[in-house]
């Protein structure tokens, strides 16, 4: 049974991503509310403020007298001081953070929303960031979110297209279209994920469409035609109606035609 708080952030996930995408002083104002709202025992405001601002000499000052901050659950956004530079994009604190700390386990920790630290600097679009995690434990990468989400996906559903571009190239195949956790799953399990659309490979597809990233999509599609043609069936052309806007954009280069008349006619 999910806490009060995972109930919660469930349903506060879309303006979430929101919150971590935007910049600037709307950006800082949107966290600073959030914030005010999910702040959690402990809260030390005065080296959170320092890693948000990424000056990093206080925060090695900081932490070479209180080392427990590094541990420290911020916010239901940011559970610890790596996720909350993750989150400001503060590339130089990650870093050092990251030297404090390299445990996995540490870069596995889930904040409030079910999101890892790297589906956070997926959704941010900071390659650097992403680049980062990724070479100090890089299995990262095969790591889902609460929503049953890849980084990959998170980095194309929030329209970070070279970050996905980066993480596709290193996620694994077998990844991307078998799910590893299905292949342990019951008959009835294996429907149930099947029912929410939670394949890897239709979640890929219907990612790289809502990012307009066709090239990928297309190979998604052929990789995983038949769960995505019944997923798209179940949705009643949810998936499609973006790129049915889209229709005369040259970045389509022969996606409809094929989708159309090839597999796609097999599954109408």
């Amino acid at each position: 049974m999910p806490s009060s708080d995972d109930q919660h952030g469930q349903s506060r996930r879309p303006s979430l991503w929101r919150i971590v995408q935007n910049e600037g002083a709307g950006y800082d104002a949107q966290v600073s509310l959030f914030n005010r709202k999910s702040k959690r025992q402990g809260f030390d405001k005065v080296f959170y403020e320092a890693v948000r601002r990424g000056d990093l000499n206080a925060v090695k000052e900081m932490l070479r007298k209180n080392s427990e901050l590094l541990n420290t659950e911020f916010t239901l956004l940011e559970n610890n001081a790596l996720q909350v530079a993750v989150v400001a994009r503060q590339e130089d604190i990650v870093r050092h953070l990251l030297e404090q700390n390299p445990d996995p386990e540490f870069l596995k920790i889930k904040n409030g929303y079910g999101d890892t630290t790297l589906t956070l600097a997926a959704a941010t679009g900071s390659r650097a960031i992403v680049q980062l995690l990724v070479e100090t434990y890089e299995d990262l990468v095969d790591i889902k979110n609460a929503k049953r989400e890849l980084p990959v996906v998170v980095a194309a559903f929030c329209g970070c297209e070279e970050t996905f571009r980066y993480l596709y190239d290193i996620t694994l195949v077998e990844t991307l279209y078998v799910s590893k956790e299905d292949q342990n799953l019951n008959t009835v399990q294996v429907e149930k994920e099947k029912a929410v659309g939670y394949h890897n490979g239709f979640m890929l597809f219907k990612a790289c469409i809502t990012a307009e990233i066709y090239d990928i999509a297309l190979v998604a599609f052929k990789e995983a035609q038949n769960q995505c043609i019944e997923e798209m069936q179940k949705e009643k052309g949810e998936t499609l109606c973006s790129l049915a806007l889209d229709f005369r954009t040259p970045r389509i280069n022969g996606f409809l035609p094929w989708l159309f008349h090839n597999d796609f006619q097999h599954g109408s």
